[in-house]
């Protein structure tokens, strides 16, 4: 893999370890960045710590502490490679929110693409759903651009939320297989995930309703294309339960999420430690693929997510 297409990957496993759909959409409804007023400065670490009780870092201090930013001295920004995420209904201010973004932290404008893909509702600030996906949507955006500024990037938005279950998978596997068609996109970054069990048939070990949604990973492997998937923000699951797809798909990265501890440069003041909300899971429906065997003792005769570990802390 080149240097340019690690930078991309870096910042789709950023945006991949964000918080699952589930847990966004029941928070706090998003009040858009248009609506908020831009900070002179946006405040330290150390200040964010002191006044607000909780560990702020700026894409800087990401770039730093992932060890992106010689890369970016050295030209390699992501030019040429394309980031898609994929997203249910997205976000109608995805533009305007992300050069506030971009003004806030000194990064370069780019134009996002949106491919609405399927019969998209417009925009309801009632819905809970759409105000959640809207703000997962704006994280996996800034996250993506906060790492590789030199990508493009494609925002797909379905038309049906991707729930527990199949509800809304076919529209997102069906992107992107298109996309993959088109050659447009270098990484595909997914940072939601459902539980194997929902899918119908898990029960009685028939798992063909989940297996016949692969058939866009597969195509992506065809053509070279990097997927990453969040492992999911409910914690480690008890034996038995199933893992958390997409991220137990042996095609897919999975993505797990780390405390970071750093200080105002991004430079580490002591080791990454597990998020412990970070979703960990052994999948019932895929086998453990070869690159898992020196963990075998860990997984067992199955997949087990998550393969990499990113911060958590914003």
């Amino acid at each position: 893999m080149s240097t340019s297409a690690r930078a991309v990957l870096a910042a789709a496993l950023v945006a991949a370890t964000l918080p699952a759909t589930a847990a966004v959409a029941a928070a706090t409804p998003m009040i858009p960045l248009h609506h908020m007023a831009v900070q002179p400065a946006p405040l330290p670490t150390d200040q964010c710590v002191a006044q607000l009780a909780r560990h702020c870092y700026s894409p800087a201090q990401l770039q730093a502490a992932y060890d992106v930013t010689p890369l970016h001295a050295k030209g390699i920004t992501g030019t040429g490679r394309t980031i898609v995420i994929v997203d249910s209904f997205g976000s109608p201010t995805i533009q305007h929110d992300l050069e506030v973004f971009d003004k806030q932290f000194g990064l370069p404008d780019t134009q996002v693409e949106v491919l609405k893909w399927g019969e998209v509702p417009p925009f309801d600030p009632t819905d809970s759903d759409q105000t959640g996906w809207a703000g997962e949507s704006t994280l996996d955006v800034e996250s993506a651009h906060a790492i590789a500024p030199g990508a493009k990037i494609v925002l797909v938005e379905t038309g049906v939320a991707e729930t527990d279950g199949p509800v809304g998978v076919p529209e997102m596997m069906s992107a992107v297989n298109h996309l993959v068609n088109a050659g447009e996109g270098d990484v595909v970054s997914m940072s939601w995930g459902t539980g194997e069990r929902h899918f119908p048939g898990y029960e009685v070990g028939d798992y063909t309703s989940l297996t016949t949604q692969r058939y866009a990973f597969q195509n992506a492997a065809k053509h070279g294309v990097t997927l990453t998937a969040s492992s999911g923000d409910g914690g480690g699951a008890q034996p038995g339960l199933g893992g958390f797809w997409p991220s137990s798909d042996p095609l897919v990265t999975a993505v797990g999420g780390t405390h970071l501890n750093l200080d105002n440069a991004g430079k580490r003041l002591s080791a990454d430690s597990a998020w412990s909300g970070s979703g960990g899971y052994v999948s019932q429906v895929f086998d453990r693929p070869s690159y898992q065997n020196s963990v075998r003792s860990v997984v067992g005769a199955k997949r087990g997510t998550p393969r990499r570990q990113h911060g958590r802390r914003p």
